[in-house]
């Protein structure tokens, strides 16, 4: 049995290949367009004047052949409950890609491939020197082009955006994932995908910890709000505590009493409403401010 991806671009199919062609070196193997088929399509089926879209195509990237059409051409593709992996077939097909991002001479296609190579590859060498990995994504840097131009990058405009984790760290984590030596821990500047990702991902895998609320979130309601999100599904014992990486030495000692202080107000709620017993929201404080740090980076 053989099976091959279909893919529905919804219109802009033929965009895609192109795009596959110029980042991947697809080869296009076979297409027909609306107007070609020895049988028009059915009324309704297709919007008017979508006679040049693309009803088959068929494409090789590497070893795998793909299939893709226009479908229904209403220019709203969407792509949910699955996703594709790509792979770099060997060291010399690396050290091309290597090469041209360095050089400066890629597509966006490019920067993506290496992107998710570098991450597989930064985790491969956690898992054999021993040292912690984290992800910081989630910032759109240096957003105000006049600041950018006359004063350069990191002068400010980092504005948080929406991030995605589940399909992102798909190909890390059918590697890596049940690795018990390689802990890699997650922060978020999107707060929307606490409980929806987050959560579940580190409540299920064994190299993931949930770093704490960050940057923007770094505030007393944003660490109420981690808290709130994240502890039904991932608990206590699959976040690190509080750790801090500001430059601004001075706050540091603020920052852990805030932290403290908004950790024991949860877990006092807790208390109160008896999901909780007070001895065990002792110990769990003690494990938040300071067991729980040390542990996640075998301090």
């Amino acid at each position: 049995m053989h099976v091959q991806p279909y893919l529905f671009l919804d219109g802009r199919c033929e965009e895609a290949l192109e795009f596959y062609r110029s980042t991947l070196g697809a080869e296009i193997t076979m297409l027909m367009r609306f107007k070609e088929s020895p049988e028009p399509p059915q009324p309704g089926m297709v919007p008017p004047g979508s006679d040049n879209k693309v009803m088959h195509s068929s494409f090789r990237i590497g070893d795998t052949t793909l299939m893709a059409s226009d479908g229904r051409c209403l220019g709203k593709p969407t792509f949910q409950g699955f996703s594709l992996s790509l792979t770099v077939p060997n060291d010399a097909e690396a050290e091309r890609l290597f090469a041209r991002v360095t050089s400066g001479n890629f597509s966006q296609g490019d920067a993506e491939l290496f992107r998710a190579a570098m991450l597989v590859e930064m985790a491969r060498m956690s898992l054999e020197d021993g040292l912690v990995m984290q992800l910081h994504p989630g910032s759109f840097r240096n957003h105000n082009r006049w600041l950018f131009t006359h004063f350069g990058r990191d002068k400010g405009a980092d504005i948080p955006q929406r991030t995605e984790y589940v399909h992102a760290l798909r190909p890390l984590l059918d590697r890596f994932g049940n690795e018990r030596a390689l802990t890699l821990i997650l922060f978020t500047l999107d707060e929307t995908s606490y409980s929806r990702e987050l959560a579940p991902l580190a409540g299920h895998y064994p190299i993931l910890k949930l770093g704490p609320a960050w940057w923007f979130h770094d505030s007393p309601e944003g660490m109420r709000r981690f808290r709130e999100q994240t502890t039904e599904t991932a608990g206590f014992y699959n976040t690190v505590g509080f750790n801090d990486d500001t430059r601004a030495f001075l706050s540091i000692p603020a920052r852990h009493d805030l932290a403290r202080r908004v950790d024991c107000s949860f877990l006092a709620r807790l208390v109160v409403e008896h999901r909780l017993e007070a001895d065990e929201a002792v110990e769990v404080a003690v494990d938040l401010a300071y067991r729980l740090p040390k542990q996640a980076y075998k301090l």
